[in-house]
């Protein structure tokens, strides 16, 4: 118990140290897209060490103020609809993994269902089959998470006993998966077993 007491000691300071790195006056500050992103990847951290300490709403308090990153700085383009960026997306998973174990499956889906939304849109889109094509490994790397956004919200609508709708979802998972992934990838094969 006293070792598993320091070790949450040691993670809980390297994982504040690191956060004061990504501060506005921090080591980071000359370039705001590179801070903002460590911030985001910092604060996730920090939801998985509070998730795993058994802390889920100290998990997802973190997980939010990473998510207003993203919405800080997208702020300026008014008029416009907001684009979810790789990490907003990676954040909004974590936030919905963390709604399931706490069973609030309702909060967990509306994450859920803005996640793939925004994926689909870049996935659908005649600039994602160009950049793809071009060996754009980016945009490649956000859309492989639209398969496990749909396998999560697959899982989510189960637990809701949302069958026909959790059918829906996986099988739209398995076609995004072998398109995006190939065939003998993993996910593919937990989608078709799903």
């Amino acid at each position: 118990e006293d070792n598993n007491m320091m070790n949450e000691n040691i993670t809980n300071n390297m994982l504040s140290r690191a956060l004061n790195l990504t501060s506005k006056n921090g080591f980071l500050s000359s370039s705001q897209k590179v801070r903002l992103r460590f911030r985001s990847t910092t604060l996730n951290n920090i939801a998985c060490f509070h998730s795993a300490c058994g802390r889920p709403r100290l998990a997802i308090r973190s997980l939010w103020e990473a998510r207003l990153l993203s919405w800080d700085e997208q702020q300026g383009a008014e008029g416009q609809s907001r684009v979810l960026d790789d990490a907003e997306i990676r954040t909004m998973l974590n936030m919905s993994s963390i709604y399931n174990r706490m069973g609030e499956y309702q909060k967990s889906l509306k994450v859920l269902i803005k996640a793939c939304s925004s994926l689909r849109k870049i996935a659908d889109s005649d600039i994602f089959e160009t950049n793809h094509s071009n060996g754009n490994r980016i945009q490649a790397n956000q859309l492989e998470l639209l398969p496990i956004a749909l396998y999560s919200k697959g899982c989510t609508h189960e637990h809701l006993k949302q069958w026909h709708k959790a059918t829906k979802s996986f099988a739209e998972g398995l076609d995004y998966a072998t398109r995006l992934l190939g065939t003998d990838h993993s996910l593919v094969r937990q989608l078709e077993v799903a």
